[in-house]
């Protein structure tokens, strides 16, 4: 996840400002070009393992916006591990639905 001069630290706070910015298609932009994503805890969301590219997130991503945006990113952990390359990171998206502006809130 990381780029040239950035620590995997740095790249999730990337991430997570993205995410919850104007222009979360932005998210993409903290990944390489080709990447996996694992999300085993978030059954029905979205596969559990899957590989894709920058510009099909940011299209996902994009689309997504339709249903739901993210105002903010509560309780946010970052684990660093043995490999300075790899960091686990726990964090909540909170915001809205678009259509009737109900409240949303995942973890990851």
């Amino acid at each position: 996840m990381t780029t040239t001069g950035s620590s995997a630290r740095q790249a999730i706070e990337r991430f997570l400002e993205a995410a919850v910015s104007p222009t979360p298609g932005d998210m993409a932009d903290c990944h390489a070009e080709r990447f996996a994503v694992e999300m085993p805890f978030a059954a029905g969301l979205a596969p559990e393992a899957a590989e894709t590219t920058r510009e099909e997130l940011r299209a996902r991503v994009t689309a997504g916006l339709a249903a739901r945006r993210y105002t903010r990113a509560v309780g946010v952990r970052i684990h660093e591990t043995a490999d300075p390359e790899v960091v686990v990171a726990e964090y909540r998206l909170e915001g809205r639905r678009v259509a009737g502006a109900s409240p949303l809130s995942l973890a990851f």
